[in-house]
């Protein structure tokens, strides 16, 4: 059976996943399949693919779809939720009296539709590819099947997890391990270009000695019996001040060395947020080349301050952007993280190029190593993830300003057209890939009472 052709042209081609950005005018990204196959002017592409179904992009900018390395979707049932006790002062008690209630909340209805709600977000936002960490205690057993079964019918790109902890006991614990080695098992063996998987840890401070050689030895034999496979942590360190003190007064070493001793760090973990990370621990993850994620909009939420990822970058470390959930809207976090780090460090001259070299080459970089294929990019052999952008220039835009346009000028209104994978899944604004919207958040809000009864 022939592959779909597709053929997007009559735009600007703008290329960022690599150095340099690249732009490309009155050109177009030729599609067959999942795969773009070629990258070149409109009149060229047109007289060599009259075959193909042609989508005419009017002047706007052709770009790769954006990527959210790190994210909750099972959050989304805490908007305008209400608290049962005193709102909490510190990021320890963020997490007992909002996150780990909440969690315990979830079914699989409510685990099902907060995931579809954020990936109609996410396509609204021109955002294709999401790597999730999910927790939900009282539904472990299957409960990323759930997720990957909302991705699948979205058509976003997803790389799932489960999140590993102690704090409902040994056997809620080894139901956590059994998911995530069942669902790697799943990805690798089905092949699924959609889907990837990682084996999901919630933190240092949360998971013993115990539990945590157990994930260690499980993942080590899904890695024996897949050679070759991108599989490994995705974790949270030191997002407060809490998991640096629970380590050192239980293990006398900081989280990253714990981590490194235990076997968690390396090429194919991601570590969310940082925050407080001292220079021994940064240099732990230049060694162990381990990814970090930074989730700016989160850490100002719960005021758990603004790590160092600035210097982290400037050694070498790969520095993800992601948004621990809060929104699926990347420009809206490239804003925040832009002007977080210049007021951090009083400096205007930081953080401009830095952002744009998280969101559009480092995410690019890591879920092209997690999805074993070029994501991020529009060249010829990458994966077919593909946004329209509406945007207008007032000023003159090329690949040297680029970054500021994106700061001052694009938004997420400006997404006319996502497609990931070859497939159209927004036009014009309007979603095309049999999603009903307004049937979506009609679910999700008549279940939300179930769900905050049960927080």
């Amino acid at each position: 059976m022939a592959q779909k052709e597709l053929l997007i042209a009559n735009g600007t081609v703008v290329s960022t996943g690599s150095d340099p950005v690249s732009f490309l005018y009155d050109a177009g990204v030729f599609i067959v399949g999942d795969t773009i196959k070629e990258v070149g002017p409109t009149s060229e592409l047109k007289g060599k693919h009259p075959q193909a179904e042609y989508i005419d992009a009017h002047g706007m900018l052709i770009m790769p779809g954006l990527i959210c390395a790190h994210g909750h979707f099972y959050g989304m049932y805490a908007r305008g939720m209400g608290l049962k006790d005193e709102p909490p002062s510190g990021f320890l008690e963020i997490l007992e009296r909002l996150w780990w209630r909440l969690d315990r909340a979830l079914g699989k209805e409510s685990t099902y539709l907060s995931a579809l709600v954020f990936y109609i977000a996410a396509i609204k936002a021109g955002t294709t590819t999401i790597f999730d960490h999910h927790a939900s205690p009282n539904y472990i057993a299957g409960s990323l099947d759930t997720i990957a079964e909302a991705a699948l019918k979205a058509g976003v790109r997803s790389s799932l997890c489960y999140e590993v902890t102690d704090r409902n006991g040994k056997e809620g614990a080894l139901q956590g391990v059994a998911e995530n080695t069942r669902f790697m098992e799943r990805c690798l063996t089905e092949n699924n270009p959609l889907l990837a998987s990682a084996f999901g840890l919630h933190a240092s401070f949360t998971v013993g000695d115990e539990t945590l050689s157990r994930c260690v030895s499980d993942l080590q034999a899904v890695r024996a019996r897949h050679p070759g496979a991108h599989v490994g942590f995705h974790v949270h360190v030191a997002e407060g001040q809490h998991d640096e003190d629970h380590s050192l007064k239980t293990w006398h070493k900081r989280t990253a060395a714990r981590l490194r001793d235990a076997g968690v760090l390396g090429p194919d973990t991601i570590v969310g947020h940082g925050v407080y990370l001292d220079d021994d621990e940064i240099e732990i993850l230049r060694q162990t080349q381990t990814t970090l994620v930074t989730n700016p909009e989160s850490n100002m939420n719960n005021a758990v301050g603004v790590p160092r990822v600035l210097k982290m970058m400037e050694k070498g470390i790969c520095v993800g952007l992601g948004t621990d959930g809060m929104t699926y809207d990347m420009l809206q976090e490239y804003k925040c993280n832009y002007l977080v780090h210049k007021l951090n460090s009083h400096d205007p001259r930081v953080g401009s190029c830095e952002t744009f070299r998280m969101l559009m080459n480092n995410n690019a970089r890591i879920a092209s190593h997690f999805f074993g294929r070029p994501v991020g990019r529009l060249e010829a052999g990458c994966a077919a993830d593909v946004i329209l952008v509406d945007y207008k220039p007032p000023t003159p835009l090329s690949a040297g300003n680029l970054p500021w346009h994106l700061q001052f000028g694009v938004a997420s209104a400006d997404i006319n057209t996502t497609i990931v994978a070859g497939r159209v899944l927004m036009r014009d604004r309007k979603l095309i890939n049999g999603l009903d919207e307004a049937d979506v958040m009609r679910q999700a809000k008549a279940l939300a009472p179930s769900v905050w009864a049960a927080f």
